[in-house]
């Protein structure tokens, strides 16, 4: 997948699906969704930005920022310790919408679920 219409495609396939949690393999970022029986995961393997609103909440330059030698390694970056606090707020949104925009970039809204 790779042309701006792929990835477009989707992003619009994520609508109505709910998150389930961000989290790390190695250093690329997992974002996860569900519907049904089926599971999806937005892998991001470049340099990103989470943000809310205008603020940024996280990045992938956050996995660079330890709290000891081995940080990386025991899940304990910047990055781990925000996403883990993230997700006990996003965990169970819906995605209502998704936007693809220039250079990659995508937005994306959730709301909590109606049912």
């Amino acid at each position: 997948m790779g042309s701006p219409h792929e990835l477009e495609a989707a992003l619009d396939a994520l609508r109505g699906s709910t998150l389930t949690g961000f989290g790390r393999t190695v250093d690329i970022c997992e974002v996860g969704f569900a519907r049904g029986d089926a599971e999806m995961r937005l892998h991001v393997q470049c340099p990103f930005r989470v943000v809310y609103r205008d603020r940024v909440l996280s990045g992938s330059y956050d996995m660079r920022y330890p709290r000891r030698a081995d940080a990386f390694s025991q899940r304990e970056t910047m990055f781990d310790r925000i996403f883990r606090r993230l997700n006990a707020r996003v965990v169970g949104l819906v995605v209502e919408s998704t936007a693809f925009g220039r250079g990659g970039a995508f937005t994306m809204s959730a709301q909590p679920s109606n049912g």
